[in-house]
């Protein structure tokens, strides 16, 4: 199973829901995906606008891997369970802002998975769906992502 994650974003993220319910279609993939105020509604994938944040920690772990945006609060809960990890950051014509640059010091950090488009994403989600080695060691030099994980829990 597959988790894919939009954030809050009151638009959603509708080109990336579409591309993984297309991906999970193709590939024959069981997906979970949280889909905030989109448009487009999942034909081959269970979702919602929001799950709690328990669900939500529930879907992560129980996953192969996670497909989500670029905000820093769900990225900084996978690093913390070290599963595999397939950003695709959502840039400004798509959002309240641009997510790429966040997106790339923490790929250069922790060197999890990055598509800045759909081709190097069908690429990665491929790759993923063909590894199976599990868990990920994030070296994680610090406790922010724990922090953050942990305000954002008492919101």
């Amino acid at each position: 199973m597959i988790y894919l994650t939009v954030g809050t974003y009151p638009l959603g993220f509708d080109r990336l829901v579409m591309a993984v319910d297309e991906m999970c279609c193709r590939h024959g993939v069981e997906c979970v995906a949280q889909i905030s105020g989109g448009k487009y509604k999942p034909k081959h994938m269970a979702y919602q606008k929001f799950y709690s944040i328990d669900k939500q920690s529930a879907y992560i772990e129980k996953s192969q891997f996670v497909i989500t945006h670029g905000g820093f609060g769900v990225i900084g809960d996978v690093l913390c369970k070290g599963k595999p990890l397939l950003v695709f950051p959502r840039p400004p014509e798509e959002g309240p802002n641009d997510q790429r640059p966040v997106v790339k010091r923490l790929y250069e950090r922790y060197g999890f998975c990055v598509s800045n488009n759909l081709e190097e994403f069908s690429s990665h989600f491929v790759a993923m769906l063909n590894d199976d080695s599990g868990r990920r060691e994030y070296l994680l030099e610090t406790n922010v992502p724990a922090i953050i994980g942990d305000f954002l829990n008492q919101i």
